[in-house]
């Protein structure tokens, strides 16, 4: 089985927060939040997989993110796609790489597909003989990390 990360693998990247979390008064981490939900909702598609996979990305578990997930997921890839495994901890990068390698880890996934060179980095050294590709809009295809 291989897998894919969602967010700037299989759909565009959802825009950035204009200032840390920490610096957002309440009003504009509402915004925030508003504008990322309508974002998983018409994210344009990116990678097509051909072949069966599952789906690993660090969106939040929560029932609303996981119903908004799973109907686009459905959208562009109900074919080929095996499951969805969301984020169930906090949002760092040492705990994004640790939940996808458990993941991994757990189909016993031979190919992972993912944007982001540090969670790539830390991939690596959490999922054995997993290979890594680190791929992002713009690229032809995926390249091994």
């Amino acid at each position: 089985m291989i897998s894919y990360d969602i967010d700037g693998v299989l759909a565009t990247i959802p825009p950035s927060r204009n200032k840390p979390i920490m610096e957002q008064t309440d009003i504009e981490k509402k915004q925030y939040t508003d504008s990322t939900i309508k974002w998983y909702k018409t994210a344009k598609p990116l990678l097509q997989p051909k072949e069966p996979f599952i789906a690993i990305t660090a969106r939040n578990d929560k029932p609303y993110i996981r119903k908004i997930t799973e109907n686009w997921l459905d959208k562009y890839h109900k074919n080929n796609l095996r499951g969805v495994y969301m984020l169930d901890t906090a949002k760092t990068y040492d705990d994004v790489a640790r939940f996808k390698a458990k993941i991994i880890n757990k189909y016993k996934i031979t190919r992972h597909t993912e944007d982001n060179l540090t969670i790539l980095r830390k991939l690596k050294d959490l999922v054995g003989d997993t290979e890594l590709y680190h791929w992002q809009e713009g690229m032809k295809s995926p390249e091994l990390f």
